[in-house]
């Protein structure tokens, strides 16, 4: 097993402006048959992807934790921010897989890099890339384990992504949508569970909710502005529907 872990300043901008960039990497042998080929009960199954899940998670929390935690990757990570997470998955094997049987094959890896994230693995923030090494480069399965590799970098969107995100957002019909938004709702916006809504609600690093009775409601609108203005604090965050 080998983990490593950095964080790095890069001028992406030609300008001087220095973005930060995280990287974090990680190899091991785990388990990474191609489902769509595997002839196993639900129970083999389910445990082994559990086993491999949790594995992956531990492996990628391991190597961002010297620089970075799970709830800060989630804020980064959020639905309309200017990071994405790429994520390159490498299997070694004997024998080369269909694009289909190798994409499966990191089904249970993948669900456990976005449980470290603390991000959805279908969020518009993370991209993954399955490859595959065959051959004489290839570290042949052992136990019925394959070799996995595995690089994360999460770093700041190209401005023509930005701008493309800018666009559709001022395109949205109007009236479609509720203009309050529940905890659930909000996470859904932002790419993470009610429960980190609350959270980030108590340490006051999300838009002051309304409170309607018992009821607890963000406006749609202010929480899409506050994502386009960068998700400031709330200390450091003004809005007005003029503003807007």
């Amino acid at each position: 097993m080998i983990v490593n872990g950095d964080q790095a300043g890069t001028d992406r901008s030609g300008d001087g402006r220095t973005a930060a960039v995280f990287r974090a990497s990680w190899s091991a042998w785990m388990q990474a048959p191609a489902l769509l080929n595997a002839r196993e009960c639900w129970q083999a199954r389910h445990k082994r992807t559990t086993r491999t899940r949790a594995a992956a998670k531990l492996l990628t929390m391991e190597a961002f934790g010297r620089f970075l935690n799970s709830d800060e990757i989630g804020l980064l990570l959020m639905s309309g921010s200017r990071y994405v997470a790429t994520i390159d998955m490498t299997r070694h094997g004997e024998r080369r897989l269909d694009d289909d049987n190798l994409e499966s094959c990191f089904k249970a890896i993948r669900d456990g890099i976005a449980d470290a994230l603390g991000v959805n693995d279908a969020s518009d923030r993370m991209v993954f890339r399955p490859h595959q090494k065959t051959g004489a480069d290839a570290q042949r399965s052992r136990d019925g384990r394959n070799w996995i590799e595995v690089a994360i970098v999460i770093e700041e969107a190209g401005v023509e992504a930005k701008d493309q995100a800018r666009t559709t957002q001022k395109q949205k019909p109007l009236g479609m949508e509720p203009l309050m938004l529940d905890a659930k709702a909000v996470g859904a916006l932002l790419g993470c569970s009610a429960t980190h809504v609350r959270r980030r609600d108590d340490l006051g690093e999300i838009p002051t909710p309304l409170k309607i009775g018992k009821l607890v409601r963000w406006r749609r609108e202010e929480l899409e502005a506050w994502i386009r203005a960068g998700c400031p604090r709330r200390v450091n965050w003004t809005w007005s529907p003029a503003n807007n």
